[in-house]
């Protein structure tokens, strides 16, 4: 510990025997320390390593973090870089506020950043964002760092340093500015230079945390990403499709979040997102997977699989029996819950009664996410319903509750009353906070602005020529009480409304486009519970007639609306009814 390399260096020539070779070494030694003695004090901050390694040891013993930071500005000229950096990275460690040390320390970081190494630079990108965009100096800190790191992180060699700036970065995409783009410019570098890395020496465990600093990336940019960004995450998904042959449970369920991320973020990428995440989602399905795994690996695949929107039944079967015995925290358990609904892959009654009697704390939008997730499987049984029943009532108003919040406490009232009997469900009805149940109810009819994407407007322009000759009347984006319908159609003689839903990819599974989502089929039995025909037109069917065919769609829409009367066309065309195939077999044009 307190040894100096010229220690060594005579040590070790004195080990092999030769003493003349350690008269020599410490001869060259002394000529050394004259040589540093005749010419002064170093200047500030350049200290050479040997001196500055034992500053180092006197301030790792100094207890006050204000009197290190004094001693070291104090003692400048016995200091360098690695001294400014290592106390900076201890000062954004500590609780305790130390505005007026974190002041002192950014000048001096300041000072010496053209002087820095790979390893001070990832430790100082690391150290600032940790302070904060409102520690003094800090934002100017960051950009000047991360200016660096994006030019030279081509030639970076350690996974561990690009790992650590990556995960630095990615908090800096939140603030504005000059930082922000620096920190956009550093990511694109080290992602690139990341999928060289884990293609060269395998780190795994680091390359996956820059694909999770590059998913918090594209979620928080979307669409603001430019092609050089998403080049650089489209190298690093297919680098690391080689993975090892054991990564551990927490690699493997962090590899398979940042795909389904960077997949729900960008479309562009989603092919790409899609094949490593089955990559990822193949070393999940091992059999030595949960041996290895903690329940919080165990969530975390659970919510990759929602958001990737991917059915996986039998790993829902085994995350559910691992969860149902482990010390789930709320976050976790709300994650699982949630994701088991959006799939609709609900677990057993006793696992769900588990995962709902969860204790400790744990902010509104986890209990709601939870709330909800019970709610959408309450079909699943009746046991299910009573024990999301049981987690609504037991809800109160949070004054931090976000609208999305009260949105899905709202749709969970809404489930619950489909799937209880009407005295449960006046009974829960008159257990709810009142206060919960008005803002819940006010948010979700103020979220009524929704855009009709091309395929919808193309189904309602098709629906609207039909009314000449069968008396089709629609209505687009009618208000049913609290429901939306896409498309609201009155036909002659029918006494029941038909409620048209235009489903598109966003409604389906990925990897089974023909298995609706859980909140889809929810919606579907709200609508058919308010006394409506639910008609669904998916988009693999509707894509498969081409966009000029009018007589085509207008044909499909017959049979889906089940007109039996024929329609004719111009020039003498007719088109008799006839039923479509079903949904097993894949619809062509000649149907």
């Amino acid at each position: 510990a307190v040894a100096s390399p010229e220690d060594f260096a005579v040590m070790g020539a004195a080990i092999l025997g030769d003493y003349k070779l350690a008269r020599w070494v410490l001869l060259a030694v002394a000529v050394q320390r004259s040589v540093e003695l005749r010419s002064g004090p170093a200047a500030p901050w350049q200290a050479p390593a040997r001196t500055s390694r034992a500053l180092q040891r006197e301030l790792s013993e100094v207890a006050s973090l204000k009197a290190a930071s004094r001693e070291l500005v104090a003692r400048r000229h016995e200091a360098n870089e690695v001294n400014v950096c290592a106390l900076l990275y201890r000062v954004a460690g500590s609780s305790a506020p130390l505005s007026e040390e974190v002041a002192t320390l950014v000048g001096a970081a300041r000072e010496v950043v053209p002087q820095m190494k790979s390893r001070q630079l990832a430790n100082t990108a690391r150290a600032t964002s940790m302070c904060g965009p409102s520690a003094p100096g800090a934002r100017e800190l960051a950009r000047v760092v991360l200016e660096r790191v994006a030019a030279e992180a081509g030639t970076w060699t350690r996974a561990e340093e690009i790992s650590m700036a990556s995960w630095a970065a990615v908090r800096w995409l939140e603030a504005d500015g000059e930082v922000r783009s620096a920190a956009r410019r550093a990511l694109a570098a080290l992602a690139s230079r990341a999928a060289e890395a884990v293609e060269a020496a395998a780190h795994y465990k680091e390359v996956v945390t820059v694909a999770w600093a590059a998913a918090k990336a594209q979620a928080t940019l979307r669409e603001e990403v430019d092609d050089e960004e998403r080049e650089s995450t489209r190298r690093l998904l297919v680098a690391l499709r080689s993975a090892p042959a054991a990564p551990s449970a927490r690699d493997v369920a962090t590899l398979a979040w940042a795909c389904a991320k960077i997949r729900d973020a960008d479309w562009r990428l989603s092919a790409e997102a899609l094949e490593t995440f089955e990559t990822a989602i193949s070393l999940a399905s091992r059999r030595d997977f949960f041996e290895r795994a903690s329940p919080r690996d165990a969530s975390q695949l659970a919510s990759a699989l929602a958001t990737a929107a991917y059915d996986a039944p039998r790993l829902f079967e085994r995350i559910h029996a691992f969860v149902a015995d482990k010390p789930l925290d709320l976050g976790d358990a709300s994650a699982v819950v949630w994701a088991s609904a959006v799939v609709d892959r609900p677990p057993d009654e006793a696992v769900l009664e588990r995962l709902l009697a969860r204790p400790g704390a744990g902010s509104f939008f986890e209990r709601s996410l939870l709330v909800w997730g019970a709610a959408v499987l309450g079909h699943a049984s009746p046991g299910h319903a009573r024990l999301a029943a049981r987690a609504l009532a037991a809800l109160r108003l949070d004054r931090r509750a976000k609208p999305d919040d009260l949105r899905r406490i709202h749709q969970s009232l809404l489930a619950l009353r489909l799937e209880l009997d009407p005295q449960a469900f006046d009974a829960l009805y008159l257990a709810l906070d009142q206060d919960l149940l008005a803002k819940a109810r006010t948010s979700w009819n103020g979220h009524r602005e929704r855009a009709s994407s091309a395929r919808h407007t193309a189904v309602a322009q098709t629906l609207q020529a039909l009314k000449a000759q069968h008396k089709v009347v629609v209505t687009v984006r009618d208000e049913y009480g609290d429901l939306y319908v896409d498309m609201l159609v009155r036909l002659p003689n029918r006494s029941k409304l038909i409620a048209l839903e235009f489903d598109g990819p966003s409604h389906f599974c990925s990897n089974d486009p023909r298995r609706p989502l859980g909140d889809t089929l929810l919606k579907r039995r709200l609508l058919g519970a308010r006394g409506f025909q639910v008609i669904s037109v998916s988009y693999l069917d509707w894509d498969a007639i081409p966009y000029w065919s009018t007589m085509e769609r207008q044909r499909y829409l017959q049979r889906k609306l089940q007109i039996t009367e024929t329609l004719r066309y111009r020039g003498g065309d007719l088109s008799y009814y006839s039923e479509l195939p079903p949904e097993t077999r894949k619809i062509s044009r000649l149907d």
